[in-house]
């Protein structure tokens, strides 16, 4: 799989990194990186041949992965590694994921299997991804609602006719059931219909901020969150500042309560936060926030077009600070940040882009980019997207006039470290570059 694929579930896992004071989530599995050997699993070997091993040239993240072998001919073996879960959200969500890679895979899976009391499971489809052939790191996830009555469930991996397997990065995140620990009463924006086909009912206010879920142009795919003003905020005089953030991973409604924390801690009472919701084509599509230059199969507007008619709709119907229009973006995002803002002709004035890729062949040209802010935030220790990409940003960018600045911090891939603070800075680095009326 593509780095900004993989950069993609990166997104969605980054959250686990936030404080837990700010976000309630969690990885239930824990050693899903192997650090700590094999402890925890359990080899099932079935055929005789089955063998798990700890690799520590072979990985795709930290020191080490598990390498699974099978040697199995003329029949079917269940041979699998497993781990049994005793800790779970029973009646939530959790989203089940790895990064696995393969060779001569004939019939591989991993699956999540959940039990009641008596050990009856649960739930009826259990496959989280099929592997078959030879292939480099490949990113699965997927989400599972557990029955009331769960109280195990197992994650398996399984070799069924043989082949060689690394496995790394094993995770079960509360992540979607930790957001709507977070959602105001009366529930998640826009989970019911309503409203008049162009803004759903409003979601109400929680700790002061007020969050609407809109629909630009009246267009059902073109579905965003607007968060704020805080409550007691007056109109600035020039205008509302827009913060357009476009969470990176799946790009789902699900990291509202993140973004919501980034208006309350990161920025001031002059800012309105639009999250645009990624709009999926395909079944099949790995590109999560498409674009003029990287487009998916189907699709009718790009990420370009869509943030355009956010911002539009937002200052149709509100005064704006014209100068003050960024971006916030973080790993599967970053490459839409990139293209929107180095079109010749942009709302955005300024980028604040996150542990992302930066691909030039498939952006704008980088003239375009003369005078615009963007400040970088990556981690040098990023094994997902390459802190190089960072660098070559900063260069190439600066190199055709843009205003940059990169920004560091310690812990990898992921929103580590003084968050908050980092992005509070950041956004004031952009203030202080944008335009001049």
């Amino acid at each position: 799989m593509r780095t900004a694929a993989r950069c993609a579930l990166a997104g969605v896992l980054a959250l686990a990194a936030v404080p837990a004071a700010h976000a309630k989530i969690e990885n239930l599995l824990p050693n899903g990186g192997f650090e700590k050997g094999l402890e925890g699993w359990k080899v099932e070997n079935e055929s005789g041949t089955f063998k798990a091993e700890i690799d520590g040239k072979v990985r795709a993240e930290g020191k080490s992965s598990a390498r699974l072998t099978s040697t199995v001919s003329g029949g079917f073996a269940n041979d699998r590694l497993t781990f049994d879960l005793r800790r779970l959200p029973p009646g939530k969500r959790v989203v089940v994921s790895a990064r696995v890679q393969g060779k001569d895979l004939r019939n591989a899976f991993l699956k999540l299997f959940v039990f009641d009391a008596k050990d009856r499971v649960l739930v009826e489809d259990v496959d989280v991804a099929k592997y078959t052939g030879s292939f480099d790191w490949r990113d699965a996830d997927r989400k599972f609602d557990l029955p009331k009555e769960a109280v195990r469930a197992e994650v398996r991996f399984c070799l069924f006719l043989g082949g060689e397997a690394w496995l790394d990065d094993v995770r079960v995140m509360g992540d979607a059931a930790a957001a709507r620990e977070f959602v105001p009463s009366g529930g998640f924006p826009g989970e019911e219909p309503g409203g008049d086909g162009g803004a759903k009912s409003a979601a109400g206010e929680e700790d002061g901020i007020r969050t609407e879920d809109l629909r630009a142009g009246r267009d059902e795919r073109k579905r965003y969150l607007l968060h704020g003003p805080r409550r007691g905020a007056k109109e600035p005089r020039d205008g509302w500042r827009i913060a357009v953030v476009m969470p990176g991973g799946s790009g789902t409604a699900e990291f509202a309560p993140f973004v919501r924390n980034i208006l309350r801690n990161g920025l001031s009472d002059d800012y309105l936060v639009a999250q645009p919701v990624a709009f999926k084509w395909t079944g099949k599509q790995e590109i999560v926030w498409p674009t003029k230059g990287s487009p998916v199969e189907g699709m009718q507007f790009t990420t370009e077009e869509f943030v355009d008619a956010v911002v539009e709709e937002l200052a149709a119907g509100r005064k704006v600070d014209r100068t003050c229009v960024f971006t916030l973006s973080w790993s599967s995002s970053g490459p839409a940040a990139y293209a929107i803002a180095l079109r010749e002709k942009s709302p955005v004035t300024g980028s604040y882009v996150a542990m992302s890729v930066f691909v030039p062949d498939r952006l704008p040209p980088l003239e375009n980019g003369k005078g615009r802010a963007f400040i970088l935030d990556h981690s040098p220790d990023d094994r997902v997207c390459r802190f190089s990409f960072a660098e070559k940003a900063r260069d190439e960018l600066r190199k055709a006039g843009a205003r940059i600045e990169l920004s560091t911090y310690e812990g990898g891939h992921g929103w580590h470290g003084d968050v908050f603070g980092r992005i509070r800075r950041g956004f004031e680095f952009l203030e202080r570059s944008r335009p001049k009326k």
